[in-house]
């Protein structure tokens, strides 16, 4: 069995017309619901600009730097006292004196000691 379609009592297909009319109201009424939540969304993100800080304040500064390490030689003169052993229980052997002898049988040299020092700086980077 076939159901024809039950015309209108004006003699046209004013269901159709109607049903098309309310499906424009919709999407008009939720196309401007959505550009009002938009517009709503951008004032708000203003004002939440507007309220942020412009500027900010520096703590500290701190400059990148790299450690550099340098060694060089640092010598001095030393006099060192040498004491010489007795060769002879009397004394009797080695009686020539060298300029720098004393009494007591020690003599005395300058002698140079030299050491390695590392020289540390920070280099400026950037």
């Amino acid at each position: 069995m076939t159901v024809a379609p039950q015309a209108n009592s004006d003699g046209g297909g004013g269901n159709e017309v109607a049903s098309a009319g309310m499906r424009l109201r919709r999407r008009s009424l939720i196309l401007g619901a959505a550009i009002a939540a938009a517009a709503c969304g951008a004032i708000a993100g203003r004002r939440l600009m507007d309220w942020a800080p412009q500027d900010s304040e520096v703590i500290a500064v701190r400059p990148t730097t790299r450690r550099v390490r340098t060694p060089h030689e640092v010598c001095k003169s030393e006099e060192v006292r040498h004491v010489r052993p007795e060769l002879d229980p009397r004394g009797a052997a080695g009686k020539h004196t060298d300029q720098h002898a004393r009494a007591d049988g020690s003599y005395t040299t300058t002698e140079e000691h030299c050491v390695t020092v590392d020289e540390i700086e920070d280099e400026p980077q950037g």
